[in-house]
């Protein structure tokens, strides 16, 4: 006797194969020496199968619920990047790496240039067309072992992982001109231009990441500035070559 003899066999246990095993070991140990695996002994036994088979099956779902909702609770939903909560939880796992194997890289905290503005001038679901924008340009210009996420409402986090402080600023350097240049057209046919300004500090074996977040954020804000006074120092000199 098999598996094969129940009725159907049991639909449930070609979706459960824990139980599917365990129904195959017990026939194919009794099967052909207990009289009892005919008649009522073989019904009881396909309602007991048919039971836990479907418990595996409710089990499986209720895993994969808990991880969907898991990975819901770190993902931005409006950018499918990593949310707070989900970069803390990434960058602690990638310092505790950096300090068991001696290694180091780049964090860039990255705020957009003037984005009030844009949700003023054009609202808020133009705003979050840029956001996407900005979240793509990141998430396809960094490598598969980096980390990008939302953090705010236009700020943003890239770490560049198992890099030196010379290369992360090269490349830290290079998606901010391609956030400068990065240009958005709406349903309406306007144009957006989004800036950035990218603060950079380096973490290695001995970082914390509150204190590094600390520093890269404070080098953001001094980029800020910088930005503003040579903005503010071209349109001196354009008024200055009219007059």
């Amino acid at each position: 006797m098999s598996l094969a003899t129940l009725n159907d066999p049991l639909p449930s246990l070609r979706t459960a194969p824990y139980v599917g095993r365990l129904a195959d070991e017990v026939l194919s140990r009794y099967g052909q020496s207990s009289p009892d695996f005919n008649g009522d002994g073989l019904q009881l036994l396909e309602r007991l199968l048919d039971f836990a088979a479907n418990a595996e099956q409710q089990l499986a779902q209720q895993r994969q619920q808990i991880r969907t909702l898991e990975e819901m609770t770190r993902t931005d939903s409006l950018t499918s990047l990593l949310n707070r909560r989900g970069f803390e939880e990434s960058m602690s796992a990638l310092l505790g790496t950096a300090q068991r194997y001696n290694e180091e890289g780049v964090i860039c905290f990255i705020d957009l240039d003037r984005f009030k503005q844009v949700n003023d001038t054009h609202g808020h679901h133009v705003g979050d067309l840029v956001l996407q924008e900005v979240a793509k340009v990141l998430s396809d210009n960094v490598r598969a072992n980096d980390l990008v996420a939302r953090v705010g409402g236009d700020e943003f986090v890239v770490v560049l992982s198992r890099t030196t402080l010379s290369n992360g600023l090269k490349n830290a350097r290079r998606l901010q001109r391609l956030l400068d240049d990065l240009c958005i057209r709406t349903e309406l046919g306007q144009q957006i231009r989004s800036t950035a300004s990218i603060g950079i500090h380096c973490y290695g074996p001995d970082t914390e990441l509150g204190r590094v977040m600390h520093e890269a954020d404070t080098a953001m804000y001094a980029e800020k500035a910088r930005r503003k006074n040579m903005a503010g120092l071209v349109s001196i000199n354009t008024e200055i070559s009219a007059g």
